[in-house]
């Protein structure tokens, strides 16, 4: 049978992408990883990448900050313990690309009787669902840094409550449940949620003398994991602490007024302390 070469050298493309054929049952059957980065400008901790672990059947996703890509072994490794030990689960099948660090995890996925599925060259399609999310969290990440002006190095900060906020939200690719309820079981709390990169005061748990400040003024960045509390940036201390003692001024934003980009360290403009909308902290349990 003759084979004519010139038409395929000519004009062959690639072929048509199908739906994937796997279904899984149950959480932790099937987990999607990709590292998104190196991003030109460091967050506030210096992570220029992260890492995205998305669970196939409840579209529960897990953001890890890293500095470098060669942190993955080692926040997998710890991810897989961790899914042992809270959910008494192991991970059947790893989907990731073909780079370095996941091709390296080879022995420690075979140890663990994981299957690794890894696309082909040039073909990240076959990883379309955590890349898919990855724009995902990058545009509610940007809708929120959008909203305050938040500068920058707060990326990572943002993409994590855009992580938070998106676990906890109905869907109706899940029946109109959340992430979180198929993943444990019971419905999420929203009391707590507060708007991201509002003005907030924390109290000052050690004034140095009876007229020192009672309160620190800070900007508001997400949901400490582990802890009944919040995440605030204190504007005069530059540094990130964790606090349960906020006040909220949810329609106030430090950096509103400031130029668009790419203002990590310009001084943040005075802010009027008459506000109607003040709301006091919520005891909440973190996730």
């Amino acid at each position: 049978m003759h084979v004519c070469d010139v038409c395929p050298l000519a004009k062959q493309t690639r072929l048509p992408f199908t739906h994937s054929s796997i279904e899984s049952t149950t959480p932790f059957d099937l987990i999607h990883c990709d590292i998104w980065g190196p991003h030109k400008i460091p967050t506030h901790s210096g992570a220029r990448y992260f890492l995205t672990i998305v669970d196939d059947f409840t579209c529960f996703t897990w953001i890890h900050l890293m500095r470098f890509k060669s942190d993955t072994q080692s926040l997998l490794q710890s991810f897989f313990s961790w899914v042992k030990t809270q959910f008494n689960h192991d991970i059947k099948v790893l989907r990731a690309d073909n780079g370095g660090e996941f091709i390296s995890m080879r022995s420690f996925l075979d140890s663990h009787g994981t299957i690794f599925h890894h696309t082909c060259a040039y073909t990240p399609q076959q990883n379309g669902v955590v890349e898919r999310k990855h724009c995902h969290l990058l545009n509610v990440a940007q809708a929120l840094r959008f909203q305050t002006n938040v500068p920058l190095k707060f990326l990572g900060e943002s993409l994590q409550t855009a992580s938070y906020l998106i676990n906890r939200l109905l869907t109706p690719l899940l029946a109109h449940k959340s992430p979180y309820e198929l993943l444990h079981g019971v419905q999420p709390t929203y009391s707590h949620l507060r708007v991201f990169g509002c003005l907030c005061y924390a109290t000052n748990l050690t004034p140095t003398h009876k007229f020192d400040t009672r309160a620190h003024r800070c900007l508001f960045l997400g949901y400490p994991l582990g802890q009944k509390g919040y995440l605030v940036y204190d504007l005069d201390n530059h540094k990130i602490v964790t606090s349960r003692d906020v006040l909220f001024h949810e329609h106030m934003f430090p950096f509103a007024h400031l130029p668009c980009e790419d203002q990590q360290d310009l001084p943040v403009l005075p802010i009027p302390l008459i506000d109607s909308h003040i709301s006091g902290t919520q005891f909440f349990e973190p996730a």
